[in-house]
């Protein structure tokens, strides 16, 4: 054995994109906004007041893209990881 420890000599991954940070920063950001009118919403609902029917559009679009987001940031990397 040479005594070096082979994670040390693995090629690192390139750096991320600045259209990767893009899409990691609007999923995060859509999947907050999902959660923030998800709660709105069940608040709404558990006093009993009327609340604004956009936040049932959001709840309804904004958590199936982000995680369409989410899955083609995952595809990416394991290609990325593949490739490299």
């Amino acid at each position: 054995m040479s005594g070096t420890v082979p994670a040390q000599n693995a090629p690192r991954p390139a750096e991320s994109g600045a259209l990767h940070r893009v899409l990691v920063f609007s999923a995060v950001v859509l999947l907050l906004a999902g959660l923030g009118s998800l709660g709105v919403i069940l608040a709404g609902a558990m006093t009993g007041t009327p609340v604004w029917t956009g936040f049932m559009g959001l709840a309804w679009f904004c958590f199936p893209i982000a995680f369409v987001l989410m899955v083609l940031l995952m595809a990416g990397s394991i290609r990325r990881r593949r490739s490299s």
